[in-house]
């Protein structure tokens, strides 16, 4: 919440959210506080206007005063915390100046607009931010699906890098339950061919190659794996197994490439974000319906265990117990 209080009251920022402004300039010395003031100005050769800062309650309330040739605007922006996420919510007041009094009418709806436009613009900034560029942008830059899920956790980013190798996947009871239906087919051709029973491979990430998954990054600030298979073939997905740069060119029809990370990046001392990230491509139209059918059912699961998982690596490195599911 801290964070995007801060960039907010430093109006320096806005350029890179806000593309309607060119640049600004403070005008009192720092720090930014109650009274600071600044100069933006819009578009290129375009007016400018001063912005201060009226009320400044960080990280919870921040109150401005804008004033331009065509109108005064003022008001609030409040922060609250929900969960690991921060809700912004602004209350402008504005009172339009010289000609441009005639639109009032349309001042308003307008506005609106503008505003949420200019926020969307930093949410997605300070979003990119929380998500670095991953492994994954080398060896799947293009997908279908994508699926992130974050958490942070208030432990060292050392702790939390050591605890992601050997997080045992099979301990939580939905993967558990995947893992035993997801063999069941293959027990069943054993038997019928007389061969031993396969075993569901270990679910640590750092025992994910024995599944058939190809190991494209090793650590320590990202773990990650990919595959070449056929999901929708519940029991026999046939992956087909190859180094990391030939996972990247593969093309072969009839397949899904399918690459999974799980990062740790500080924010700050005793505290992590942890973020894993799924992205799935196929290597033809057909597969690509085949994959969308499997999808619809599995997707959402995908997503559960993913918060999961990071539930199980939260207890484990905040409170040093062993994750009970």
């Amino acid at each position: 919440m801290a964070r995007v209080f801060d960039t907010v009251a430093d109006s320096r920022n806005e350029p890179s959210f806000n593309t309607a402004m060119s640049e600004v300039e403070l005008l009192t010395s720092e720090p930014i506080g109650l009274g600071t003031r600044f100069r933006a100005r819009m578009g290129n050769g375009g007016r400018d206007m001063v912005v201060e800062l009226t009320e400044f309650d960080r990280p919870h309330r921040l109150g401005s005063l804008t004033t331009s040739s065509m109108m005064e605007t003022w008001g609030t922006l409040t922060f609250t915390a929900d969960a690991d996420a921060t809700l912004m919510v602004w209350d402008w007041q504005v009172r339009p100046k010289g000609w441009f009094r005639a639109l009032g009418p349309l001042v308003a709806p307008v506005g609106r607009r503008m505003e949420r436009k200019i926020w969307t613009g930093l949410k997605r900034r300070l979003e990119a931010e929380r998500y670095p560029e991953s492994v994954l942008d080398r060896y799947l830059p293009e997908f279908t699906v994508r699926e992130r899920q974050s958490r942070l956790l208030r432990a060292d980013v050392d702790a939390v890098q050591a605890a992601i190798g050997p997080t045992d996947l099979s301990g939580i009871p939905v993967v558990r339950a995947l893992l035993v239906l997801r063999s069941l087919p293959g027990r069943l051709r054993a038997r019928l061919g007389g061969r031993a029973t396969p075993v569901p491979p270990p679910f640590t990430l750092a025992d994910m190659p024995r599944a058939g998954w190809i190991p494209l990054a090793d650590g320590p600030q990202e773990v990650a794996f990919g595959t070449l298979t056929q999901p929708w073939r519940i029991g026999n997905e046939a992956p087909v197994i190859v180094d990391r740069e030939s996972f990247a060119a593969f093309a072969a029809p009839g397949y899904a490439k399918v690459a999974f990370a799980i990062r740790a990046d500080p924010d700050g001392l005793h505290r992590t974000w942890v973020t894993t990230e799924t992205r799935v491509a196929t290597t033809d139209p057909r597969s690509r319906r085949r994959f969308a059918a499997y999808w619809v059912v599995v997707g959402p699961l995908s997503a559960l265990i993913r918060r999961l998982v990071l539930r199980r690596l939260a207890i484990h490195v905040e409170h040093g117990e062993r994750p009970v599911d």
